[in-house]
């Protein structure tokens, strides 16, 4: 193991691989496990019996709770045991027993995590998630492969995500919700399948958004979901909406890289 040998609070118990990373001020509970190539910056915490499993990036002032697996194989039948990555950015919480794979070999072999995340206990990331900034996880939420989930997006207890979708930023998916669709910013989505029913008017008052900015992402849902416009038609009324609220391109990128489509059922 390299590392600063002055100050890193490693507690006898724990088994670290000679190749990891640890900065010196790094607190490693009991029985921690921290495999192969593993790196871990400043001001992070390990709690017991956690494993950082192998070939992980970790940056600052991430905390890790007990039992939590971070970096484990991924769960895909065509993994062979390659070199893949997970690539963790600063401040994230990772509670109680929480999974997050690394990517798999089909697409660049990372799954990427932002700052400032929160995973509640027995959430799950699987491999070649896209996870933004201020994302959070309630409890049981999980993702499967290749799915990305933008900013400031809440996932609710127990709700669930398919691969390749893509979660919008700002969006709050309610408690056992299940995506199986692209889901634009902002909204507030319930079901099975996971369908917006309104603006998330209530996390979109909580991230600061002007009154005139909310105005106009209303007029956008009304142009998405209650016009009934073809999504062509639906997607030249909101370029022209998003000349003078530029948050509505938010939705137009989503709209034009969607992977899963958009369902815009009347709601």
């Amino acid at each position: 193991m390299m590392r600063t040998e002055c100050c890193t609070r490693i507690d006898s118990t724990a088994k670290i691989h000679d190749s990891a990373h640890i900065a010196s001020d790094v607190v490693i509970g009991p029985w921690v496990m921290i495999g192969e190539g593993v790196q871990i910056d400043t001001g992070s915490r390990i709690d017991a019996h956690a494993v950082i499993s192998k070939h992980t990036k970790m940056g600052k002032n991430n905390h890790i709770h007990a039992h939590a697996v971070v970096g484990g194989d991924p769960q895909d039948l065509s993994y062979r045991g390659e070199e893949t990555w997970l690539e963790m950015g600063d401040g994230n919480i990772v509670r109680e027993f929480v999974t997050i794979n690394r990517g798999s070999t089909k697409e660049d072999r990372i799954t990427r995590i932002g700052n400032h995340n929160y995973f509640l206990s027995y959430c799950h990331v699987a491999h070649d998630a896209r996870i933004g900034n201020h994302v959070q996880f309630v409890n049981h939420a999980s993702i499967a492969g290749h799915v990305t989930v933008d900013d400031y997006a809440i996932l609710g207890a127990g709700s669930a995500v398919h691969q390749f979708t893509r979660i919008g930023a700002y969006s709050f998916l309610v408690h056992g919700a299940q995506a199986t669709h692209d889901i634009p910013p902002f909204m507030l989505v319930k079901g099975t399948p996971a369908i917006p029913i309104a603006l998330n008017v209530v996390g979109l008052r909580r991230q600061g958004f002007s009154q005139d900015t909310m105005s106009a992402i209303k007029k956008a849902f009304r142009i998405m979901y209650r016009q009934n416009l073809p999504l062509k038609e639906a997607e030249v009324a909101l370029e022209a909406l998003a000349q003078e609220t530029p948050e509505i391109h938010l939705m137009l990128d989503l709209m034009k890289h969607a992977k899963r489509g958009i369902l815009r059922k009347q709601v």
